[in-house]
């Protein structure tokens, strides 16, 4: 279910997404396995230029899904720091908390704390093994906007990555 105002930068709304997967031998397929996911995130304005973004995933399989359908984390709308699909496993989780604030009309500054992991077993599961960052980012809605991104670590827990990735993209204008 999307309830987003707009897309992309949206100022308030809700995103679920629930998926259920079996694959059987019933039709002749020689692929048994049961997968689950669900993410909630949403937009909350706290002012007319200010939002508030929590965002949680989780996601478990019986552990004989084949690698391909894995569950993956990674890339920047993730964990940043991790590159895409970095982290692959039958069991997920992810949390990311974020402000972002509008100055102007086209230019973004996002704040986020992300944490999360995957696992092949359950007895894997700690707290202590969740993997932490935090990004700084500046982000346009102009026709050619330039996004940089940096990250920060202030503990030992949070990855030992920093980086700096200027990237240039496409996005259809923002209508106020």
């Amino acid at each position: 279910m999307d309830t987003f105002d707009k897309y992309p930068f949206p100022k308030e709304g809700k995103y679920h997404h629930l998926y259920f997967e079996f694959a059987g031998d019933i039709l002749g397929g020689d692929v048994v396995y049961r997968k689950a996911f669900t993410s909630l995130e949403s937009y909350f304005p706290l002012h007319r230029r200010v939002n508030f973004h929590p965002k949680i995933a989780v996601g478990v399989s019986d552990g004989t899904v084949p690698l391909s359908e894995r569950f993956t984390l990674g890339g920047p709308d993730e964990i940043f720091g991790l590159f895409a699909e970095e982290l692959r496993g039958d069991k997920m989780f992810l949390g990311n908390l974020g402000l972002r604030f509008r100055f102007f009309h086209t230019l973004y500054w996002t704040l986020r704390y992300d944490m999360g992991n995957v696992w092949s077993k359950v007895e894997s599961i700690k707290l202590k093994n969740l993997k932490h960052a935090q990004m700084n980012g500046i982000d346009s809605t102009s026709d050619l906007a330039m996004i940089f991104k940096s990250t920060w670590l202030t503990a030992s827990r949070f990855l030992d990555r920093t980086g700096f990735n200027p990237i240039f993209v496409h996005k259809k204008k923002e209508k106020n």
